[in-house]
């Protein structure tokens, strides 16, 4: 009779503690997770290490946007999910990267029922999750105290619903979409674009039930639910027209001085284009690694190839038409130096290769496999470079500090780094060269020192500047920790009254 028991449970493939084969797998996988996620904390970082870090960090102390705690539009579900692990932490910068992990982690559900949508193929299902769980770039950003890893968690979540709410007939159950979207906005309104989801769920609407009523409650849901967390920024701003002053103010900065958009940035279309494709391409997918980038290449190839004279899916046609909007978005209006702004791409693109070709055969279960194994030694490699050096600013900071003189420094926005480290000598931030002309006068027996953002200000302002800027030092750290001041040049000015 026992026997015959052990046979049965052979034959059902189940055993009294892990269930069947396939919880079995699934639960080895998701300890191996849980494992690579231990490690991503443990070698997270520790300290704000840019401007936008600096800004969110100190707003888990203090929310406030009119002192830049942080930026517009503020983040307020990010920020607020800081001040939550903040309990268990009291370091703020791991309070923020905490929160993203967990949001990261918690889309493996989704990620996985979205798979299933996907492919028949268990294995298949395990290797599209695991491999943009372990992407290496999104193990890099998350692991840092910006919004981009907790916004991709939740937008996981977010087109998960868009499928699930599809196939329900209650408006409770449709409203689920509108809420993670408000959440996701309420984390990084840069993913807007995404909105085009919704869009998408209201026309399959009207085509089953043809009631524009029905349409009108879940827009009007919609508003509702972006309305809370926009009310409080409101609220936290004094009021409407103080938000809106900020708000408009911030906007303009964003569109014609320093926010990258193409209104603002000095690139020439070309140029923005081919950076565009590096940073989604080269850096969000490949992880900045020649041989992840061939596989990625060879990989897509060959998931077009399989797509050939085959219909898409509904799923299929909402993963197109997220990465489109968002494409058009982030190529004119985002900064084209930041790779972390492409991301939403790169996932989207690696969810859709894995989904096309997981399960086809061995030989590309193969090299799906190695690929996802490769993507999760880079994320290691990538963690481990950027906690081995110093920020340029750190090491600007220490160099001026030990030099043991009276010393004043110019910068263009190094200045916020060395306000939160509290830097013991006189620093600020300059943006006009008859400026600097009249204060450098006032720190007789100083030496005055300049980064070189500050000193290229200068020079595009027409003034002379090679003859009086003597180079001391350049600092060089990560670019992808700081795509914009990963290099500091450190410059003394000569030409003293």
């Amino acid at each position: 009779m026992a026997k015959n028991s052990e046979k049965e449970r052979g034959r059902n493939g189940r055993s009294y503690f892990l269930g069947n084969n396939v919880e079995t797998k699934a639960a080895a996988a998701l300890i191996i997770l849980c494992v690579l996620y231990g490690f991503r904390i443990f070698q997270s970082a520790s300290f704000p290490s840019t401007w936008d870090e600096v800004d969110f960090v100190l707003a888990v102390d203090r929310f406030s946007l009119a002192d830049m705690q942080p930026h517009f539009p503020g983040y307020p579900y990010f920020i607020l999910g800081g001040m939550l692990f903040s309990a268990f932490t009291e370091n703020n910068t791991l309070s923020l990267v905490l929160w993203s992990h967990f949001l990261l982690f918690s889309s493996v559900f989704p990620l996985f029922w979205l798979s299933k949508r996907m492919t028949s193929s268990l294995a298949g299902r395990f290797f599209i999750t695991g491999t943009v769980q372990v992407s290496s770039y999104l193990w890099f950003v998350s692991s840092q105290p910006i919004s981009e890893g907790a916004a991709l968690g939740v937008m996981w979540w977010y087109i998960w619903s868009l499928c699930w709410a599809d196939e329900k007939k209650n408006l409770v159950k449709k409203s689920l979409p509108l809420f993670l979207f408000s959440i996701l906005m309420g984390i990084r309104l840069s993913y807007l674009p995404l909105g085009t989801g919704l869009l998408l769920l209201f026309v399959w609407e009207l085509r089953k039930h043809r009631d524009i009523n029905r349409i009108a409650i879940l827009l009007t849901l919609a508003v509702l639910f972006q309305w809370v967390w926009l009310s409080a920024l409101i609220l936290s701003e004094g009021g409407i027209f103080s938000f809106l002053h900020l708000a408009f103010s911030f906007t303009e900065g964003h569109f014609t001085e320093w926010g990258g958009a193409i209104t603002a940035a000095k690139l020439t279309l070309l140029e923005r284009s081919l950076l565009f494709i590096k940073n989604t391409w080269f850096t969000g997918i490949a992880g900045e690694n020649i041989l992840l980038l061939v596989m990625s290449i060879l990989l897509t190839v060959l998931a077009v190839k399989e797509l050939q004279g085959k219909r898409i899916k509904k799923e299929g046609a909402l993963f197109v038409l997220l990465a489109v909007s968002y494409v058009i978005y982030a190529f004119f209006a985002q900064n084209p130096e930041k790779p972390r702004h492409m991301l939403p791409v790169a996932s989207l693109i690696t969810f859709g290769v894995y989904a096309v070709l997981a399960g086809k055969n061995k030989g590309i279960n193969r090299l799906l496999a190695i690929f996802l194994i490769l993507q999760a030694a880079n994320g290691f490699y990538l963690l481990k470079e950027a906690r081995t050096v110093r920020p340029a600013v750190y090491q600007l900071e220490d160099y001026i500090s030990k030099s043991g003189e009276p010393s004043v420094l110019y910068t263009w926005e190094e200045t916020r780094m060395l306000q939160y480290t509290r830097a013991p000598f006189t620093h600020k931030r300059i943006e006009t060269f008859a400026f600097f002309k009249e204060d450098e006068q006032n720190y007789s027996g100083y030496t005055v020192y300049l980064t070189g953002k500050a000193l290229r200000g200068f020079e595009l302002q027409g003034a002379a500047t090679k003859d009086c800027a003597k180079k001391v030092k350049t600092f060089e750290s990560s670019h992808l920790v700081d795509p914009v001041y990963s290099s500091i040049s450190l410059y003394e000015w000569t030409c003293r009254q």
